[in-house]
């Protein structure tokens, strides 16, 4: 399991903690957690730098997630060399994961599986060997009983 928090926010930090403490607890997980980045300053193409929303005078803040991709690529590739799995399954509609996809499945006989919406992730699904859609899976996971 790979995610970004922002550690400036409440609620990422409870869900670092609940990751690193409740889910990483669980035999086969491993959890990787990076700290989000301040965002750079919005700047127009005359050089100019916003730091307030135009509209409301509110400041523009925001993170990127840096280092998670780069992970997940790493991982990807060598636990496939090191025959650490035989099916992957990839969470994600990026498309910067479709190089590593590929080059995965040409020089090994591992096959990756695309698990995403079906609005998006196009060029990663094209490079991937199979597809999940959650969108199929949403409603049997959450229908209600009948009892």
């Amino acid at each position: 399991m790979y995610a970004s928090v922002d550690p400036l926010r409440p609620k990422d930090r409870k869900l670092k903690n609940w990751l690193l403490h409740t889910l990483a607890s669980y035999a086969g997980y491993s959890v990787d957690v990076k700290g989000r980045k301040p965002r750079k300053p919005v700047q127009c193409q005359c050089k100019t730098v916003i730091t307030d929303c135009p509209e409301c005078n509110r400041p523009l803040t925001g993170t990127v997630e840096k280092g998670v991709d780069a992970a997940i690529i790493t991982d990807l590739i060598t636990m496939a060399f090191d025959d650490n799995y035989d099916l992957g399954v990839l969470v994600s509609g990026d498309a910067d994961f479709a190089p590593a996809v590929r080059y995965i499945q040409k020089k090994t006989d591992k096959q990756i599986i695309q698990a995403f919406f079906r609005a998006h992730g196009d060029e990663l699904r094209t490079a991937c060997w199979d597809h999940i859609f959650f969108d199929d899976l949403m409603p049997k996971l959450t229908a209600k009983s009948e009892n």
